[in-house]
């Protein structure tokens, strides 16, 4: 019989689509409209929360040769002091607060996406421009005016609803360059050389992620892309970088990651019962995406202090990083 082997990138391009065909099938077959908010909230608590629950432990590899015992303190002064300024600031000035967060969401989506290809660095540059576009634009083009509506709640004034909307319409005008410019991006790619099977394997998930929002709704293809793939390889890099002796590391994450994801979900649910507007459609998407774009800012720096500027991430240099269809041996 034939040797089968997935890499870890294959195993996230199965596991994406069979997520984005059971998500399709259950709209198409259940009352999905009664309880698609437990099925979403429960990928969002599984796969989305954890894998920025372990930052202590980053935070940690940092902070400690320099700081000794309170290395702690000043953790978490760094890290809440982060998330608390989001969040003032977004009360203070919704609309500017919601565009930056768009823009650090298309650089880290990008980055962490493309962190192992060698393309060099005008290459690398316009690919993270493409991958951290693409989730966003994406619903935009496909669903401009429920883009909007979801946007809307988190400029927490009904009237500022007409900007929610122009940003959807902005987003969806770049849909069309920003496919023709994927296009570009790859035949440069197979120009100047490179691995056929890290192209197969770009232009898939790029391919996939669109079809998370032809297939399904912008929210539930927002969810399916953030849990099933961009928070699921961050914990996978993480868990290897974390737990390099463990013979499963994921698993090993996400049991050091619960206590601080279930105290995050407490936290959400306190938030949510104390906004004034608790529908699901208002509250629900405020308590979930303002909070994302809190947790992310002190995310991103951190990750960025750490691995970018001090040193780059060891994982990046292993087999699965170094993703080629030549994994499957025949």
């Amino acid at each position: 019989m034939p040797n089968i082997q997935l890499s870890g990138g294959q195993q996230r391009l199965f596991l994406l689509l069979g997520g984005l065909f059971l998500l399709a099938g259950m709209k198409e077959w259940f009352a999905w409209q009664e309880w698609h908010w437990g099925f979403l909230f429960l990928l969002i608590s599984l796969l989305g929360l954890p894998h920025g629950a372990l930052d202590h432990q980053v935070g940690r590899s940092w902070l400690e040769p320099m700081q000794g015992r309170i290395w702690p303190f000043s953790f978490g002064f760094f890290y809440l002091g982060l998330l608390g300024l989001v969040l003032v600031c977004w009360i203070q000035w919704p609309a500017m607060l919601l565009s930056l967060f768009l823009l650090l969401s298309v650089l880290h989506f990008g980055q962490e996406d493309t962190a192992a290809l060698d393309l060099g660095e005008r290459l690398y540059w316009t690919h993270v421009a493409f991958r951290g576009l693409l989730p966003l634009c994406a619903p935009a083009f496909f669903a401009t005016e429920t883009t909007g509506q979801l946007l809307a709640p988190l400029l927490l004034q009904p009237e500022l609803a007409e900007h929610a909307q122009g940003i959807a319409i902005f987003g969806a005008t770049l849909f069309a360059p920003l496919c023709l410019l994927g296009v570009l991006i790859y035949a440069r790619w197979w120009q100047i050389g490179g691995p056929l099977g890290k192209i197969i394997e770009q232009i898939t998930e790029s391919i996939l992620i669109i079809l998370c929002f032809v297939l399904l709704s912008p929210l539930e293809g927002f969810v399916l892309y953030f849990c099933l793939h961009h928070s699921l390889r961050h914990s996978q890099e993480m868990a290897q970088w974390l737990f390099p002796n463990e013979s499963k590391p994921l698993r090993q994450f996400w049991k050091q990651a619960r206590p601080l994801s279930l105290a995050a979900m407490v936290m959400a649910l306190f938030a949510w019962i104390w906004l004034p507007n608790r529908a699901l459609e208002w509250g629900g998407l405020q308590v979930i995406f303002i909070g994302l774009a809190a947790l992310t800012l002190p995310h991103v720096v951190l990750h960025w202090l750490v691995f970018d500027l001090r040193r780059p991430l060891p994982v990046f240099s292993t087999p699965e990083r170094e993703f080629s269809w030549n994994h499957i041996s025949r």
